[in-house]
């Protein structure tokens, strides 16, 4: 019998057991952290890609439900203290290299240099250095267009086309409910024109596996799921699995769906998990792979987490910018 749960690609599926952590780097930085000469400055993207990992918050959940209760921050005091030092052992790099990299990534603005006198076990220690995170210069070399504004994505100047609008949001986009697509997917599926219902046990079955066909294909267009794999190319699994749960409860007809351990009204989960789109989906991504706690139970963990999307997220990210800008 084959194994449901196989990609039926041996190297896929031990791939697919690994669990990845720690940085991430936007295609995008490659374009927007060049060199004089043009290329990718390759240390100082990575160098940037470590920064941001530690000053994004860590989520807090509640062990038994999942739910949402706060965020902390990875690092003790109100800036992220590094050594260059620590960047030489880190990268296998020398302290020289290091150092360029860190003023290379201050002459772009994305970051700030802070040297601090502190004590440490009665000992004092002198000009140890702290990083400070430039939030709005982070947001433009993610979010860039020709004239460098967050709020679009960039252009391709040889044929004047807007690339990458599905690839890439800035952080002001996120919490905005997508309107239209959820318009569309909501009428569309109330429209969906099922076959004939049959006394047939197989006809049935093939109704219902066309039932939820069409409700994936209608999901899928409503998170961009096109887009949503170019760049989560290695949690394709992950997320046809939360596609494939949130249509379970769209065609169920009947009785209520256990949210926070709480029982809620079918119509009510229905009406949040409808509204998930490409930018929910990602949220949700990121809450799993930052989550610390053991999960005991992944389908209720999942149904929490989606029906809390669209209400947590935007919360999550303006955390996320308050505690880069101001720490503690």
């Amino acid at each position: 019998m084959n194994n449901i749960y196989s990609s039926g690609n041996e190297i896929v599926d031990e791939v697919g057991k690994i669990h990845f952590t720690g940085n991430i780097v936007p295609t995008i930085w490659n374009k927007t952290i060049v060199k004089e000469n043009g290329k990718p400055h390759w240390l100082a993207i990575n160098i940037l890609a470590d920064i941001v990992y530690w000053y994004r918050p860590t989520e807090i959940r509640d062990e038994q439900t999942g739910e949402l209760i706060g965020f902390k921050k990875k690092f003790q005091r109100d800036l992220l203290q590094r050594s260059y030092q620590q960047l030489a052992d880190q990268f296998a790099i020398s302290k020289r290299d290091g150092q360029r990299a860190i003023v290379f990534l201050e002459d772009l603005g994305v970051i700030k240099r802070e040297f601090r006198t502190i004590s440490v076990g009665g000992t004092t220690l002198n000009n140890v250095l702290y990083l400070e995170l430039i939030v709005d210069k982070l947001k433009t070399l993610t979010y860039p267009v020709k004239t460098l504004s967050p709020e679009n994505v960039i252009g391709d100047s040889e044929n004047g086309k807007s690339l990458s609008q599905d690839f890439v949001r800035p952080i002001s986009e996120i919490g905005k409910t997508n309107t239209k697509n959820i318009t569309n997917i909501t009428t569309n599926i109330s429209d969906i024109d099922y076959p004939l219902q049959s006394s047939n046990e197989n006809d049935r079955n093939d109704v219902d596996n066309y039932k939820k066909e069409k409700v994936l294909e209608l999901i899928r267009e409503n998170v961009e799921y096109e887009s949503l794999i170019v760049s989560y190319k290695h949690d394709r699994e992950r997320i046809d699995g939360i596609i494939d749960l949130i249509a379970d409860v769209y065609l169920q007809t009947s009785g209520t769906v256990k949210i926070n351990g709480q029982d809620k009204p079918l119509e009510i989960v229905k009406s949040q998990f409808i509204k998930i789109n490409y930018s929910h989906l990602e949220y949700i991504l990121n809450s799993l792979d930052e989550n610390t706690t053991k999960i005991k139970n992944l389908r209720n963990y999942l149904l929490t987490t989606i029906y809390n999307a669209p209400m947590t997220m935007a919360q999550y990210y303006q955390s996320w910018a308050s505690n880069t800008l101001y720490g503690d």
